[in-house]
């Protein structure tokens, strides 16, 4: 069943278009891209799930590790004449298992790419003999864990070996809300793929009500407008 699950959300997100913009533009140089820190979550600090699902390679057979994933608000001084800029990031650790990830949600302001919102995210292999992740097709909203959930309309692109970047757009319609997706479902899925051609998915817990991410949500309020009944 595990094996279907990432079958189908990996081709539902096939079709997500390539960024056309440049991957690294200005207003996205390192610091505002996840760093390869090891993650190393504080002792007592507010922590959700997370699920790890990866094909073996072997009998169609996936393994299944569960981990901790922590969300928190960074903060960037801003010149004067610009509103201090604000991102969400998730710390997503496996204890004794391969491959940690660090996801930043920001909101973008450089007018030359065709997005509202912007994911980085860099998976953190545990060695350099670890394959690397070659493709992030998209980003699928939840509303509880075992949901097929609602595929974020984005377009992502590969800025670096296991560091991707994703572009959201504001787009709101009596079916689809980009800010109610990300605060008002409780899960996100993220498929990838390996270089060899492996498939895994990546299942972050982020409850309605998440602090951070509202926190961050009513900071973007002015530039995505306000959220629209369905």
């Amino acid at each position: 069943m595990l094996r279907g699950c990432l079958f189908l959300l990996i081709v539902a997100c096939l079709s997500a278009p390539t960024l056309a913009s440049s991957p690294k533009p200005p207003a996205l140089q390192a610091e505002w891209l996840p760093s390869s820190e090891p993650i190393a979550l504080p002792a007592g600090a507010p922590v959700r799930q997370a699920n790890l699902i990866e094909e073996t390679g072997i009998g169609g057979e996936v393994l299944a590790a569960h981990g901790l994933v922590r969300w928190s608000l960074r903060q960037k001084a801003a010149p004067a004449a610009q509103p201090q800029s604000v991102a969400i990031v998730a710390e997503v650790a496996f204890p004794g298992h391969r491959g940690d990830a660090r996801l930043m949600l920001m909101q973008n302001t450089d007018p030359s790419m065709p997005a509202a919102l912007l994911v980085g995210l860099r998976f953190l292999p545990d060695s350099a003999l670890a394959p690397a992740v070659d493709k992030v097709p998209g980003v699928v909203a939840k509303a509880t864990e075992h949901d097929h959930g609602i595929l974020i309309k984005g377009a992502s692109t590969k800025v670096a070996p296991n560091l991707f970047l994703i572009g959201f757009s504001d787009i709101t319609t009596p079916t689809y809300d980009l800010r109610a997706l990300w605060t008002g479902d409780s899960w996100i899925d993220i498929p990838f793929i390996y270089s060899g051609g492996r498939r895994g998915l990546l299942s972050l817990e982020k409850p309605v009500g998440e602090p951070a991410i509202d926190a961050a949500f009513a900071a973007w309020k002015p530039m995505l407008g306000p959220p629209q009944e369905h």
